[in-house]
């Protein structure tokens, strides 16, 4: 997977959207920190992308993640589950 984007917004905070290939993109809001990674790097199973957080509009310390297809959201749960 790649790093498509890394950026703060005034909603989501600190975000970081990695692309999966295949129109296949999940999302990472609200975090405190980022790791050390810039847009365009590919990014391994296990390594860091950031720290948990609040930032954007948050209210307490969580991460969202999403799961985007084609640019349609759908229940990463789906995507984890071992019977998928």
């Amino acid at each position: 997977m790649r790093c498509l984007d890394k950026d703060r917004f005034l909603k989501s905070g600190n975000t970081v959207v990695l692309d999966h290939g295949l129109g296949v993109f999940t999302l990472y809001f609200h975090l405190d920190d980022f790791s050390n990674v810039e847009v365009g790097d590919f990014i391994k199973k296990g390594n860091p992308i950031g720290k948990l957080g609040m930032t954007g509009y948050a209210t307490g310390y969580h991460l969202h993640w999403e799961l985007r297809v084609k640019n349609v959201p759908v229940d990463p749960f789906q995507w984890i589950k071992k019977s998928f």
